[in-house]
């Protein structure tokens, strides 16, 4: 979210590393920690390897399983659309939707309406149908987009919305329109990523090394503990053999004179 798509790559991978070491139903585990890397690529513009991990997801959640991970369709989607390929983009991205729609007429009880992803699902159809001059599909879309981005209450999902009508009203040439998106798009935009987001990732990183640090000084600490204790261990074992090989030194001289005496008498 910060844009520092090496960092983001390299703690999805670690997340990856430790989610397979969990030896039973880690798949919704795996399954996150290969999202967190395919989004740092596709956010990175490296569509190859984020379509390479967001598909490796389908290796651990099968069947009906797959009824939990409309998300993994949108976000194949939308790199294919970054690709501009806008048919196979629409093909998975429809596949979410229908999903979504799917969960909540048969698992009410289980799923909630996710305002978040339906407003992410219907702004990347919106984009295709623009990107495709289906402006009429473009602005039905948009409306779904618009009433599904309010209620998720996210500006990062208004910040899209605006930036697709923008693309929508352009392409059909209404000037004021136009404008009036891009204003709430640049506005938006700025909210998200503001000039204090590096001072707050920033403070999380040295939070994270800190506490890692005092870990390892625990570990320090426990290692440096059990040595002392197994050398005073060794130290009280050597005591001890040492009081034993003098007691029976003294019981093997004070035999030795008892019978010698006994010799002499």
């Amino acid at each position: 979210d910060f844009e520092n798509f090496s960092k983001g790559v390299y703690y999805g991978k670690k997340a990856l590393t430790l989610a397979q070491k969990i030896p039973k139903n880690n798949a919704g585990y795996i399954s996150g920690a290969l999202n967190a890397i395919a989004i740092n690529y596709d956010d990175w513009e490296k569509p190859e390897q984020a379509l390479y991990y967001h598909k490796q997801v389908f290796n651990y959640i099968k069947g009906k399983d797959t009824l939990t991970i409309d998300h993994t369709y949108n976000n194949i989607g939308n790199t294919l659309l970054k690709q501009k390929k806008y048919k196979e983009a629409e093909r998975w991205i429809k596949t979410a939707v229908a999903i979504g729609e799917y969960n909540e007429k048969h698992n009410p009880d289980r799923y909630d309406i996710d305002f978040y992803s339906k407003a992410t699902n219907y702004t990347n159809l919106a984009v295709i149908a623009t990107k495709t001059n289906n402006l009429k599909a473009a602005e039905e879309f948009l409306q779904k987009a618009k009433g599904y981005s309010a209620k998720s209450q996210s500006a990062e999902k208004l910040r899209d919305y605006y930036r697709a009508e923008y693309e929508f009203n352009k392409q059909r040439k209404d000037l004021e329109k136009t404008v009036e998106s891009q204003e709430q798009y640049i506005k938006l935009r700025d909210s998200v990523f503001n000039k204090n987001r590096d001072k707050s990732f920033l403070e999380i990183e040295a939070k994270y090394q800190n506490e890692k640090k005092e870990k390892e000084l625990l570990k320090s600490k426990v290692a440096i503990a059990k040595n002392e204790l197994e050398l005073k261990k060794k130290n009280t074992q050597s005591i001890i053999l040492l009081i034993t090989i003098i007691a029976l030194l003294i019981i093997t001289i004070l035999v030795y004179r008892q019978q010698k005496l006994k010799n002499s008498q």
